[in-house]
């Protein structure tokens, strides 16, 4: 699948783009470059035995839904960031600036040239999920931050979901709230850049990305996924 030294023609693009979305995208549901996959499992193991109530990090965008892979594949030098939350509780605070400096570092000594975003790094409070808060996270309406165990979760990911299950399936409103979060976990499958030719962009959201969501998305109730095992 990876491109020769030689740039690829047109033909064989179009041939190569074809391959990963017939496979590589609906059969992943996300999609992590391995250099990138071992970088931030490194980094979410320093950070589980240094940082107090560390629970993990969850990587989005490029390096997570396949458009940086699929990026790579057609130029081994496109470039990309890394954007990435934070998962902890109250305990993990005080050290949001030291984990992105982890996770940079971590990147470095991996040779993968990848600087973190400059909004979306895991310094800012309000993009934090804070697992002694999850009240205050909905009642705020920030349900995105439920969503993201459910999402390229690197860490304690089963107990992180399973927290945020049992919070869900105790509130009234708990579908309202599954569906919220089930509707930004299906949003994380999507693959896009601003560099595709509209035509492209429109064969992956209109023929392949509802494949996708039906292959991944999450169950219809809260109590469905507790009886899955999945976490």
């Amino acid at each position: 699948m990876w491109p020769s030294k030689n740039k690829l023609n047109d033909k064989e693009q179009l041939e190569l783009k074809g391959e990963f979305l017939r496979t590589t995208y609906l059969e992943k549901e996300f999609i992590v470059p391995a250099h990138i996959a071992e970088s931030l499992t490194a980094s979410a193991d320093i950070l589980t035995d240094t940082v107090p109530g560390f629970k993990g990090i969850v990587n989005v965008g490029g390096t997570s839904n396949g458009s940086y892979e699929l990026r790579r594949s057609l130029n081994p030098k496109a470039p990309t960031d890394l954007d990435f939350y934070t998962v902890g509780d109250d305990r993990t605070l005080p050290y949001l600036d030291s984990i992105a400096d982890t996770m940079q570092d971590t990147l470095d000594a991996s040779s993968t040239k990848i600087v973190l975003d400059g909004v979306l790094n895991g310094k800012n409070p309000e993009n934090f999920l804070n697992m002694d808060h999850l009240d205050e996270i909905a009642a705020r309406g920030d349900t995105y931050l439920l969503a993201l165990p459910f999402q390229s979760f690197f860490g304690d990911a089963d107990t992180t979901k399973e927290e945020v299950l049992k919070f869900v399936i105790a509130q009234p409103n708990k579908q309202e709230l599954w569906d919220e979060i089930a509707s930004y976990h299906i949003q994380s499958l999507s693959m896009h850049h601003g560099s595709w030719p509209q035509h492209f962009s429109d064969t992956v959201m209109d023929d392949f990305y509802p494949q996708k969501v039906e292959k991944f998305e999450l169950p219809v109730t809260p109590e469905e996924y507790s009886l899955t095992g999945s976490y």
